[in-house]
């Protein structure tokens, strides 16, 4: 992923001017070289000013920005923190500090992706919060009902040959093997 955008001031190299800029995300490996040259920077005094901290916080940003910054005709050895504090804008800067806002929201939008669609279930006994036609249990081999009588087509036929029992579509609490069952159940009520 690469954020692109355009400097406002620009960066010199070789008496040119460069505005077209890149962000990356902070690798692993980048991450480590801008801690390992963080602890190189020399120790603030016991009792450091406010300009002192203020420098140690924008070189430490910009040590990490040197890791993730590109620059077109700029060789990315150059783009270090003490180029970057000595070439970059006030206005730039300020630049910066939005576009790698807008490449961790680009970031966090593609970590949050969709849900993928859910699978339509291939058989009708899959389908959520539908009668079924098929005892939970079994395996099933089709739908054809040879030799199982008159109408019997649409009864799904379980692997082992056996005609599966229907869920009654009346409301009875027990399924029927035919639906003259279930007429004879509801004349019993």
């Amino acid at each position: 992923m690469k954020h692109s955008f355009t400097l406002q001031y620009g960066l010199e190299y070789n008496g040119e001017t460069h505005f077209q800029a890149a962000l990356k995300p902070l690798t692993i490996g980048g991450e480590l070289n801008a801690m390992d040259a963080i602890d190189a920077l020399p120790a603030l005094p016991e009792n450091p000013s406010e300009a002192q901290q203020s420098r140690r916080a924008v070189q430490e940003t910009l040590i990490y920005w040197a890791q993730q910054l590109s620059i077109d005709g700029i060789p990315q050895d150059i783009i270090t923190a003490d180029y970057l504090l000595n070439h970059l804008s006030g206005a730039d800067y300020s630049l910066l500090v939005d576009e790698m806002e807008a490449l961790r929201s680009k970031s966090t939008a593609a970590t949050e992706a969709p849900a993928p669609p859910q699978r339509q279930p291939e058989h009708p006994a899959q389908q959520p919060n539908r009668p079924s036609a098929i005892p939970p249990s079994g395996d099933y081999a089709g739908t054809r009902g040879a030799g199982r009588g008159r109408g019997a087509r649409h009864v799904p036929r379980r692997a082992n040959g056996m005609a599966a029992r229907l869920a009654c579509q009346h409301g009875h609490s027990q399924p029927h093997r035919r639906r003259s069952d279930c007429v004879a159940a509801a004349a019993e009520t």
